[in-house]
């Protein structure tokens, strides 16, 4: 059964590290592998909480 992973990715190494791992998971796997980011933050929002 084909399963998928999701990505979040930023410019951060490990970041990077997370994607080579899911592409090479998904690829031995037959899985479908999505990859996410945000550009941008949301508007009206400040800091934490």
């Amino acid at each position: 059964m084909q399963e998928k992973i999701i990505v979040g990715v930023t410019d951060a190494a490990v970041s990077r590290r997370a994607v080579d791992w899911a592409t090479e998971r998904a690829t031995i796997r037959g899985d479908r592998l999505e990859l996410g980011s945000i550009v941008g933050g949301a508007a009206g929002v400040i800091g934490e909480g």
